[in-house]
């Protein structure tokens, strides 16, 4: 492993100790990148359940119904059966409806129009972070990046789909604590990270 990815990989362990993150985030950190996850992928493995994304399974099931597609036809089977597996990779970044959540909010957090805009994170640094010479600014950039996974995944367990306005709001309580406040304003990028 290169100095780079492995400063980046400590960068990410960091922020399981930070203390102005809740308990439940730091858990979610420590949980992501140690690569214990247990998404469907995973779950399907030792309980009766389909390894299939939860979100594209909501939202097909809503389609079918409008189609007139009911479970006991043989249509609904086949149409679930083509659903994507849900592992870090499709949750995270390939599913319609989280990556639409992620471009939302990187457009939000950079300052541009979250709603009409069409400026784009690649998959590369969301899912790894901003490399930089300044290990503050890159810290700052993973936690928010943290926290977009940790409401998707929230949003998951609890079975309802993400949208951007809850988790701007989620967000806003996260970087309105003190101590987030206060580290915020030492790495004097509150505003091009967090405007």
């Amino acid at each position: 492993m290169d100095f780079t990815n492995r400063w980046l990989v400590e960068l990410n362990f960091g922020l399981w100790g930070l203390s102005v993150l809740g308990a439940d985030f730091r858990m979610f950190i420590f949980n992501f990148m140690q690569g214990k996850l247990y998404l469907n992928n995973v779950v399907a493995r030792f309980d009766n359940i389909a390894p299939t994304c939860t979100f594209c399974e909501i939202k097909a099931k809503v389609e079918l119904r409008e189609r007139g597609i009911l479970m006991d036809m043989p249509e609904y089977n086949y149409y679930m059966n083509l659903l994507p597996v849900e592992n870090v990779d499709h949750l995270f970044w390939e599913c319609t409806t989280t990556s639409l959540v992620i471009q939302q909010c990187y457009r939000w957090v950079r300052g541009f129009d979250w709603y009409n805009g069409n400026e784009e994170i690649e998959k590369y640094e969301f899912l790894i972070g901003m490399e930089s010479e300044e290990k503050s600014i890159v810290k700052v950039d993973l936690i928010w990046k943290h926290f977009v996974r940790f409401f998707i995944y929230k949003c998951k367990k609890s079975k309802r789909i993400p949208y951007f306005p809850s988790l701007k709001f989620e967000l806003d309580g996260l970087f309105e604590n003190p101590g987030m406040q206060k580290m915020v304003h030492h790495f004097q990028f509150i505003n091009e990270i967090y405007p």
